[in-house]
């Protein structure tokens, strides 16, 4: 299993080298715009395709906002169902109804949870 994925990352990055030398002729002569470009290209080829370019906008499962908060994920799950936190509507993917956690969402959640204190609510 992990050969195949080595090997497509390798051709990623075969393929991303070609990229780059076929586009090595259209940088533009401002030395400055033709080295930030240059360099956004020679770290496509070192990285693949995968870049913060591709991946700029992913939302994620609310089992990965879970891990990015630091928090287990039936605590999170808890905090949802008791409306402390504002959780991402429910939406279908695939025939199977999920909450799509955006970066916004992780920060505001990550406020909240940083003003809870831990443990059980003592009795008055």
């Amino acid at each position: 299993m992990k050969e195949r994925g080595s090997k497509k990352k390798e051709r990623q990055k075969q393929g991303a080298k070609s990229l780059l030398a076929r586009m090595r002729p259209l940088i533009p002569e401002d030395p400055e715009e033709a080295h930030r470009i240059k360099a956004e290209l020679e770290k496509i080829a070192e990285h693949g395709y995968e870049t913060e370019i591709s991946s700029a906008r992913r939302d994620v499962s609310t089992r990965e906002a879970a891990k990015k908060l630091g928090v287990r994920l039936l605590t999170l799950q808890r905090h949802v169902s008791a409306g402390t936190l504002d959780a991402p509507p429910l939406q279908k993917v695939g025939g199977v109804t999920v909450r799509l956690w955006t970066a916004r969402d992780i920060e505001s959640a990550r406020k909240i949870l940083a003003t809870i204190k831990p443990g059980r609510k003592k009795k008055a």
